[in-house]
């Protein structure tokens, strides 16, 4: 029920051009993306495993490119799969995503190495907090 809502909400966005529909499914095909590479996943790697879990034959490198470049939107069916193949909590995907959608302007490499580094951070900052509690 949820999935044809949100395709009628998208429809609905596409066909009147209202909204930052675009600006949202680029900016989390961005965080999709760096959190795949961060992972070390190339996307032929992730089209298999996104198959597996989703018992689907549908999905193949084409599609994760058309998600990742914003070319494609993504159900949540498939959003939730993907993000328990890269090993992270949706919300975690969202604030990257947001992350992108308040740089865009910025040269995508910029923005990779911003995002890099504040990865980089919260990783030190958990192994820290790990340590004193220990």
């Amino acid at each position: 029920m949820f999935d044809i809502i949100m395709k009628d909400y998208d429809n609905s966005r596409r066909e009147h051009g209202r909204g930052d529909y675009y600006k949202y499914v680029n900016s989390l095909g961005s965080a999709l993306e760096l959190f795949r590479k961060w992972r070390g996943y190339n996307q032929n790697e992730v089209a298999k495993k996104l198959s597996f879990n989703l018992d689907s034959d549908k999905i193949d490198e084409q599609y994760i490119s058309n998600v990742e470049r914003g070319k494609k939107g993504i159900s949540l069916d498939r959003f939730i799969a993907w993000c328990e193949v890269l090993q992270l909590q949706p919300s975690r995907v969202f604030q990257y995503a947001e992350f992108f959608l308040e740089r865009q302007g910025q040269s995508e490499e910029q923005i990779i190495k911003q995002a890099l580094i504040a990865i980089e951070k919260e990783l030190k900052k958990r192994k820290m907090d790990e340590k004193s509690e220990d």
